[in-house]
């Protein structure tokens, strides 16, 4: 789903404050859980804002001592794409994804610090277009950016990973599929390896949209907080028509599934089907017209 130019109704942007504070509690083993109201993170209205909390959540990461970070980004749709065409091919989700790592990058280490960018893939930028894959890292001092890394590719990653021991190493948008039973890392040791080499990673922000029973959800995680789940309400309680107004329907210390998606869908105050099969259909239709 693409972001619209909505962030003009906030006056102010305050990045994950509320992820912050839980920061500070969690820090002292002694304190009381920090009231989930405390940790409730704004659903971004752009990809500025987006990007915002991504990189404000790998600073808090980093400060907390964390090296091994996982990143998840929507990427905007650019051109005359069509909704169900996105995202498309490589190419097409490299150019969105590009400008979101280097905005990203931006401001990340401060003094300004360089990076250098390559392509670890076989043979030239030509073929790169070409393929199904591309794997792209950005590189500095401090930090590297892994941008859609692959099964194939993890060996390059392992490696990036032991040649800089103090370096932050950031994996956004894996193209792998976790859980699968037939897995992408393939079978037996190799399998137990790469997964047991994921495992050291933490997902420090991860922002996907999905529907679920015709509903707009949204699942977002900002480090140090929780998984949050949202639903958009499609009655256009908002600013205005194209800024929908969210309920927090659930909160997870893990990423929650589909089916705990949608428990927590049925037990909103939004959640239920009163409206019929007519209700629905409404719905879908106010739906796609925002989207266009």
């Amino acid at each position: 789903m693409n972001f619209t130019n909505r962030s003009k109704r906030r006056a102010s942007l305050n990045v994950c404050r509320a992820a912050s504070e839980g920061a500070e509690a969690s820090a002292d083993e002694a304190s009381p859980r920090v009231p989930r109201q405390a940790r409730r993170v704004s659903v971004p209205d752009s990809v500025d804002e987006s990007v915002q909390q991504a990189r404000a959540s790998v600073r808090r990461a980093r400060e907390a001592g964390h090296r091994l970070l996982m990143l998840e980004l929507l990427l905007p749709l650019i051109g005359p794409s069509l909704l169900d065409d996105w995202p498309g091919g490589i190419q097409q989700q490299l150019q969105a994804a590009v400008p979101l790592v280097e905005s990203l990058l931006t401001g990340l280490v401060d003094g300004g610090e360089l990076y250098t960018r390559r392509v670890i893939d076989e043979g030239e930028a030509v073929v790169v277009w070409e393929s199904k894959t591309v794997v792209v890292v950005w590189e500095s001092k401090t930090v590297a950016l892994v941008l859609f890394p692959t099964a194939e590719r993890l060996p390059a990653v392992m490696e990036l990973a032991n040649s800089e021991p103090e370096r932050t190493l950031l994996l956004m948008n894996p193209q792998w599929q976790p859980g699968q039973v037939v897995s992408d890392f393939g079978f037996g040791s190799k399998r137990k390896s790469a997964e047991e080499f994921l495992e050291t990673f933490l997902t420090v922000y991860s922002l996907k949209r999905t529907r679920i029973r015709s509903r707009d959800v949204t699942l977002i995680k900002c480090f140090p907080g929780d998984w949050q789940v949202y639903m958009s309400d499609d009655s256009g309680s908002g600013t205005d028509s194209s800024s929908p107004s969210y309920e927090m329907i659930g909160t997870s210390e893990k990423r929650p599934s589909y089916r705990e998606i949608e428990a927590m869908q049925k037990g909103s105050s939004q959640g239920s089907d009163s409206g019929g099969w007519f209700g629905r259909m409404a719905k879908e239709l106010e739906f796609l017209k925002r989207s266009k």
